[in-house]
C-alpha cells in the first residue's frame, strides 16, 4: 500500500511538473500566435486534460522533463501540432 503512495505522489508531482516545464510555454506561444484558436481559448480545460495525461503517463514524461533536448523537442512538436489547423 505505501509503494501505490509514492506512484501516485511521484506520478502527480512529475504530471503538475510536466505541466509547468513543458506545456505552459507552449500554450503561451501559442496565445501570441493564434489567439482566436479554440485551444487558447478553452486553456483550463487543456491544462485539466495534459495533468491528468501526464498523471497516467508519469514514466514517460519524466524523461522530457528532465532532459532538456527531449523537452525541447517535445514542446516544439506540440506547438507544431497546435499551429495546424
Amino acid at each position: 500500500m505505501v509503494v501505490i503512495w509514492w506512484y501516485i505522489l511521484i506520478a502527480l508531482t512529475t504530471a503538475l511538473a510536466g505541466v509547468y516545464e513543458l506545456v505552459y510555454p507552449v500554450l503561451d506561444q501559442l496565445q501570441i500566435a493564434k489567439p482566436e484558436s479554440n485551444v487558447v481559448r478553452y486553456m483550463p480545460i487543456m491544462y485539466v486534460t495534459f495533468t491528468g495525461m501526464f498523471f497516467a503517463a508519469a514514466p514517460l514524461v519524466l524523461l522530457p522533463c528532465i532532459i532538456p533536448s527531449m523537452g525541447e523537442r517535445f514542446r516544439k512538436s506540440l506547438l507544431e501540432t497546435l499551429l495546424v489547423d
